[in-house]
Protein backbone atom coordinates (compact mmCIF):
# COMPACT_ATOMS: atom_id res chain seq x y z
CA UNK A 1 0.00 0.00 0.00
CA UNK A 2 1.18 3.75 -0.87
CA UNK A 3 2.18 6.20 1.61
CA UNK A 4 -0.64 8.25 3.05
CA UNK A 5 -0.13 11.66 1.26
CA UNK A 6 -3.34 13.24 1.84
CA UNK A 7 -4.94 14.74 4.55
CA UNK A 8 -8.79 15.08 5.26
CA UNK A 9 -9.93 16.88 7.79
CA UNK A 10 -13.53 17.87 8.87
CA UNK A 11 -14.63 20.29 11.71
CA UNK A 12 -18.20 20.81 12.96
CA UNK A 13 -18.72 23.87 15.23
CA UNK A 14 -21.86 24.81 17.13
CA UNK A 15 -22.05 28.83 16.95
CA UNK A 16 -24.62 28.69 19.17
CA UNK A 17 -22.83 27.46 22.66
CA UNK A 18 -18.97 28.76 22.71
CA UNK A 19 -18.39 26.00 24.89
CA UNK A 20 -19.69 23.15 23.37
CA UNK A 21 -16.80 20.93 21.54
CA UNK A 22 -16.66 20.74 18.18
CA UNK A 23 -16.49 17.96 15.80
CA UNK A 24 -12.92 17.36 14.39
CA UNK A 25 -12.07 14.04 12.50
CA UNK A 26 -8.47 13.62 10.53
CA UNK A 27 -7.77 10.51 8.21
CA UNK A 28 -5.08 10.24 5.98
CA UNK A 29 -5.19 8.44 2.20
CA UNK A 30 -3.07 8.08 -0.57
CA UNK A 31 -4.90 9.56 -2.89
CA UNK A 32 -6.77 12.88 -3.14
CA UNK A 33 -10.08 10.74 -4.42
CA UNK A 34 -10.28 8.59 -1.44
CA UNK A 35 -9.93 11.82 0.84
CA UNK A 36 -12.81 13.35 -0.92
CA UNK A 37 -15.10 10.31 -0.78
CA UNK A 38 -13.89 10.29 2.95
CA UNK A 39 -14.97 13.48 3.74
CA UNK A 40 -18.52 13.43 1.49
CA UNK A 41 -19.39 10.41 3.73
CA UNK A 42 -18.53 11.82 6.63
CA UNK A 43 -20.49 15.19 5.56
CA UNK A 44 -23.62 12.68 4.38
CA UNK A 45 -23.85 11.36 8.14
CA UNK A 46 -23.89 14.90 9.37
CA UNK A 47 -27.73 15.01 8.29
CA UNK A 48 -27.59 16.19 4.76
CA UNK A 49 -30.53 14.23 2.86
CA UNK A 50 -28.54 12.29 0.43
CA UNK A 51 -31.74 12.45 -1.95
CA UNK A 52 -31.02 16.57 -1.73
CA UNK A 53 -27.40 16.71 -1.85
CA UNK A 54 -27.48 20.15 -3.14
CA UNK A 55 -28.25 22.13 0.25
CA UNK A 56 -25.22 21.70 1.51
CA UNK A 57 -22.26 23.13 -1.17
CA UNK A 58 -19.84 21.61 0.60
CA UNK A 59 -20.71 17.84 -1.21
CA UNK A 60 -19.80 19.82 -4.46
CA UNK A 61 -16.95 18.40 -5.26
CA UNK A 62 -18.18 15.25 -4.63
CA UNK A 63 -21.66 15.40 -6.33
CA UNK A 64 -20.68 17.14 -9.44
CA UNK A 65 -18.15 14.72 -11.51
CA UNK A 66 -16.26 17.83 -13.07
CA UNK A 67 -15.86 19.36 -9.67
CA UNK A 68 -15.03 16.20 -7.92
CA UNK A 69 -12.17 15.65 -10.84
CA UNK A 70 -10.79 19.13 -10.44
CA UNK A 71 -10.55 19.09 -6.90
CA UNK A 72 -8.60 16.15 -7.68
CA UNK A 73 -6.38 17.79 -10.22
CA UNK A 74 -5.59 20.91 -7.70
CA UNK A 75 -4.71 18.17 -4.69
CA UNK A 76 -2.42 16.17 -7.13
CA UNK A 77 -0.41 19.67 -7.62
CA UNK A 78 -0.01 20.75 -4.63
CA UNK A 79 -2.84 23.39 -3.79
CA UNK A 80 -5.33 22.43 -0.67
CA UNK A 81 -8.81 22.36 -1.32
CA UNK A 82 -10.63 24.39 2.06
CA UNK A 83 -14.26 24.63 2.02
CA UNK A 84 -16.29 26.80 5.13
CA UNK A 85 -19.89 26.74 4.42
CA UNK A 86 -22.10 28.05 7.49
CA UNK A 87 -25.49 25.89 8.00
CA UNK A 88 -27.71 27.47 10.00
CA UNK A 89 -25.98 27.58 13.72
CA UNK A 90 -23.13 25.40 12.42
CA UNK A 91 -20.10 26.22 10.98
CA UNK A 92 -18.44 23.20 8.24
CA UNK A 93 -15.02 23.15 7.55
CA UNK A 94 -13.64 20.48 5.06
CA UNK A 95 -10.15 20.54 3.96
CA UNK A 96 -8.09 18.29 2.11
CA UNK A 97 -4.02 19.20 1.95
CA UNK A 98 -1.10 17.49 -0.20
CA UNK A 99 1.07 16.45 2.54
CA UNK A 100 4.08 16.09 0.07
CA UNK A 101 4.12 19.59 -0.91
CA UNK A 102 2.52 20.75 2.59
CA UNK A 103 4.53 19.04 5.14
CA UNK A 104 2.13 19.37 8.70
CA UNK A 105 3.68 21.38 11.22
CA UNK A 106 5.61 19.07 14.19
CA UNK A 107 3.09 19.00 17.35
CA UNK A 108 3.46 20.35 20.81
CA UNK A 109 6.40 18.56 22.50
CA UNK A 110 4.95 16.71 25.47
CA UNK A 111 5.48 17.42 28.42
CA UNK A 112 6.82 15.60 31.48
CA UNK A 113 4.27 13.01 33.12
CA UNK A 114 5.62 14.35 36.69
CA UNK A 115 5.48 17.91 35.55
CA UNK A 116 1.91 17.61 34.02
CA UNK A 117 1.19 16.11 37.69
CA UNK A 118 2.44 18.77 39.38
CA UNK A 119 0.65 21.57 36.99
CA UNK A 120 -2.60 19.61 37.92
CA UNK A 121 -1.97 19.37 41.57
CA UNK A 122 -1.30 22.86 41.95
CA UNK A 123 -4.76 23.86 40.25
CA UNK A 124 -6.41 21.57 42.50
CA UNK A 125 -4.55 23.73 45.19
CA UNK A 126 -5.51 26.83 44.41
CA UNK A 127 -9.30 25.79 43.68
CA UNK A 128 -9.44 24.77 46.85
CA UNK A 129 -7.98 27.81 48.10
CA UNK A 130 -10.58 29.86 46.73
CA UNK A 131 -13.37 27.70 48.21
CA UNK A 132 -12.05 28.08 51.44
CA UNK A 133 -12.00 32.67 51.10
CA UNK A 134 -15.43 32.20 49.21
CA UNK A 135 -16.73 30.00 52.21
CA UNK A 136 -14.96 32.36 54.56
CA UNK A 137 -16.47 35.43 53.17
CA UNK A 138 -19.98 34.13 52.81
CA UNK A 139 -20.21 33.36 56.79
CA UNK A 140 -18.66 36.95 57.56
CA UNK A 141 -21.51 38.61 55.48
CA UNK A 142 -23.79 39.97 57.75
CA UNK A 143 -27.62 38.36 57.21
CA UNK A 144 -29.87 40.46 55.05
CA UNK A 145 -32.34 42.31 57.54
CA UNK A 146 -36.25 42.44 56.58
Amino acid sequence: MPAARFTATYTSTDLAGARRTPLHHVNHHSTPGQALRWLARLLRAGGTPLDRPWQDHCLDPFTDNDAFHRACFQLNNGTPLRIRHRAGRRLITVAVTNNACWPTPPGRPKQPRALRRAILVRSCAAAARRRRLRRAEAHERPTHQQ
